[in-house]
């Protein structure tokens, strides 16, 4: 399995945004809290890290650019 992929964010409720975006993509994330910081854990279970990250490349694209109801939950304009 590749190792993680540990994402900043800005608080809980954007992290839990994210991990359901991620997992629509056949990955695993939940959200994690480090030191002071919260953080999206993303996993999968793919060998090959340069799949894995093609994957995540794709899933976050999606969140990033996804409809007006996900970008509203997420605060953008």
């Amino acid at each position: 399995m590749a190792d993680p992929i540990y994402i900043n964010i800005s608080d809980p409720a954007e992290g839990a945004a994210l991990a359901r975006a991620i997992g629509r993509y056949g990955l695993s994330a939940g959200l994690v809290r480090s030191d002071t910081r919260w953080q999206v854990e993303i996993s999968s279970p793919r060998e090959d890290p340069r799949t894995f990250l093609a994957d995540v490349g794709v899933a976050l694209a999606a969140w990033n650019g996804g409809g007006r109801a996900d970008s509203a939950s997420r605060g953008s304009p």
